[in-house]
């Protein structure tokens, strides 16, 4: 899926730059699909609207990886 080799680029691209949010801005018919991979919404102040601004924090996956990493 897209999704997951986006997520997997920006945590790789971390290594280079601070990469901390993926954002979207995902139609209505996509929000269980964005919520199901971890997104959350900025705010309320779009709900009923076409499309709806999500986020993704990386940070609890790039120090899983982290933690991961230290223990091989």
């Amino acid at each position: 899926m897209i999704i997951n080799f986006i997520i997997n680029l920006a945590i790789d691209q971390n290594v280079h730059c601070a990469c901390k949010l993926i954002t979207v801005d995902a139609y209505d018919q996509s929000l269980g699909f964005y919520e199901k991979k971890g997104f959350s919404f900025f705010s309320e102040t779009d709900k009923g609207k076409d499309t709806r601004q999500m986020y993704l924090d990386l940070t609890p996956i790039i120090n899983a990886s982290l933690e991961e990493q230290a223990v091989q």
